[in-house]
């Protein structure tokens, strides 16, 4: 379903949980690291009564590509790919106030500009860095 003329901002909330680092590289200029990255917003066309007390539901995967999700990209990526392993390591949960929920393991490698001046006494400040693609 597609709505003209309605330019409405949607607050998505990021965080990640470091699960692994497992390899930084001062000649890459770069580390890899695996993280359940999450994100949270609300859909108000998603809100349902929660008559049955049910606190949330849980999508089955093949539900997944019914739900907008936000356009989140990560920076500084240069190569990175969710878990599927026996199952896709995603999850999505909507409560009944329309929030949603969207979980995922992700394993990949990031850049990192590095100041070697000082090496190997230096200091290292590796950002992680997410946007919208579409919205800035």
């Amino acid at each position: 379903m597609i709505i003209i003329g309605i330019d409405k901002q949607v607050l998505v909330t990021v965080n990640m949980y470091v699960n692994s680092m497992f390899s930084i590289s001062e000649m890459n200029m770069d580390y890899s690291m695996s993280i359940f990255l999450r994100e949270r917003w609300i859909d108000d066309r998603l809100k349902y009564d929660d008559t049955l007390n049910i606190t949330r539901i849980n999508l089955d995967s093949s539900m997944f590509n019914d739900v907008w999700m936000p356009d989140m990209y990560i920076l500084n990526e240069k190569s990175s790919d969710y878990h599927e392993v026996m199952v896709t390591n995603k999850l999505i949960h909507i409560y009944p106030d329309g929030t949603i929920q969207h979980s995922a393991r992700v394993t990949g490698s990031y850049s990192c500009l590095m100041h070697l001046q000082k090496y190997p006494f230096d200091t290292q400040y590796c950002k992680f860095e997410v946007e919208s693609c579409k919205y800035k």
